[in-house]
């Protein structure tokens, strides 16, 4: 089985000449790039191997602008995430934006929630991108339990919310975005790529 290195070099869509673009003729890229898989495995490890962090829309970070850090029953500070609807809310407004003038975007989260992924099939056949999903969710709970205990406070989350994520994200993906014609890489462990689990 080939490494996780040299499946993201080797696509098409990742190759740095797909990701700028001809400098003689500049033009839209229309490329959506999106992780899937549970807290704790590194997808946003990836995209910064990938230098993607730029592009990239990640609601971790709109948590973080909506609510302050909240103390739980566990004795420590987690992340708020009390604000889900308008997060979601804001970060769909931001995709559809950039869609709409053909950027490179790509989104960091764990994807599990099957009406948002058809949600992306519609953006995709609107826009005329093409998608790609670099798929996590294969690798072994354990890795994700081990990875999300190895991550900052404010990042760390329960391990049954991992455990709820691990097991949604192993879920057939729906039809409707594989008839747009997204693409799924799917990623194997490896060391190299997950120094920094997110």
């Amino acid at each position: 089985r080939q490494s996780a290195s040299k499946l993201l070099s080797a696509h098409p869509l990742l190759t740095p000449h797909a990701l700028r673009g001809s400098r003689q003729r500049p033009s839209p890229l229309r490329r959506l790039i999106f992780t899937r898989g549970a807290q704790g495995l590194g997808k946003s490890s990836v995209l910064r191997a990938l230098n993607l962090t730029p592009f990239t829309l990640c609601p971790d970070d709109l948590r973080a602008l909506w609510g302050a850090p909240v103390w739980t029953d566990s004795g420590r500070w987690m992340v708020n995430h009390n604000h889900e609807a308008e997060v979601w809310a804001f970060l769909g407004e931001r995709l559809e934006q950039r869609m709409s003038r053909g950027e490179l975007v790509v989104v960091d989260a764990t994807h599990t929630y099957q009406p948002g992924l058809e949600g992306y099939a519609r953006l995709i056949e609107r826009f005329g991108y093409r998608a790609l999903c670099l798929d996590l969710s294969q690798r072994p709970l354990e890795e994700a339990l081990e990875g999300n205990a190895r991550r900052p406070w404010r990042a760390r989350v329960p391990d049954r919310a991992v455990e709820r994520v691990w097991a949604a994200a192993r879920q057939p993906r729906p039809p409707s975005l594989l008839d747009a014609g997204c693409e799924v890489l799917s990623l194997p462990a490896e060391g190299s790529l997950e120094e920094t689990r997110d």
